[in-house]
């Protein structure tokens, strides 16, 4: 049976912001580290990653991720590397407000970025499909680098999202219904130079599509594809 790589796509775990009542956008200008609760969330993601022999950790260079990497890392044997291209969407204008205040104060700009967030990004800044093309450049390299291994890639929300579309072949504008939690998993494997998208927003159990009977599951309202 020729192997395969697992290459486990992570959003960072929760910060402050997360545990918000009326969380503001974080982009890539508010470097905010862990909320108490994140740093418990990283340690059940260490705890999971112990024996999955994974060979190494690429992660974010900004605080919230950097936390997340160095915690699971307690974990994995492997180093850690810090990338640029793994950061968050730039958000331009609109970093640090919420949704209710853009969408008073820049309205055409907001219904633009509803409508096809592809192409209108946010003001100032990145839009998803730029995001989208550096985030998935890096992991392809990554994908050659490591054919046959297990890697842990810790990015963010936005970021994991638009990558997501990407594999689940849904335009932008749909990239926004792809659930991302805090401290989730997403499973790509790769076989044979393919890569293949098996499991999205696994947080609680992380019984992992790599190890189903099944080409497909539905637990606790996370997502499975073949």
């Amino acid at each position: 049976m020729e192997s395969s790589g697992i290459i486990y796509l992570v959003r960072h775990c929760a910060t402050p912001n997360d545990e918000a009542n009326y969380p503001v956008l974080l982009g890539q200008g508010i470097d905010m580290g862990l909320s108490d609760a994140g740093k418990e969330q990283a340690e059940v993601l260490a705890a999971y990653f112990a024996g999955k022999g994974v060979e190494t950790i690429y992660a974010s260079k900004m605080a919230r991720a950097v936390q997340t990497a160095c915690i699971v890392n307690q974990s994995v044997e492997g180093a850690v590397t810090f990338c640029t291209s793994l950061i968050e969407v730039d958000m331009g204008n609109w970093e640090g407000q919420t949704y209710e205040a853009i969408m008073a104060e820049d309205s055409d700009n907001f219904g633009a970025y509803l409508r096809d967030p592809g192409t209108y990004g946010y003001p100032g800044g990145e839009n998803l499909s730029q995001a989208c093309r550096r985030a998935l450049n890096f992991i392809e390299k990554l994908a050659e680098k490591h054919p046959d291994q297990r890697i842990v890639v810790i990015a963010h929300k936005y970021v994991n999202q638009a990558v997501l579309a990407h594999f689940m072949a849904l335009p932008m504008n749909r990239a926004r219904e792809i659930d991302q939690d805090p401290g989730c998993v997403n499973v790509i494997r790769v076989f044979r130079g393919v890569m293949e998208l098996q499991a999205v927003n696994y947080t609680s159990n992380f019984e992992l599509a790599e190890e189903e009977d099944d080409d497909q599951c539905d637990i606790e309202s996370h997502t499975c594809v073949e």
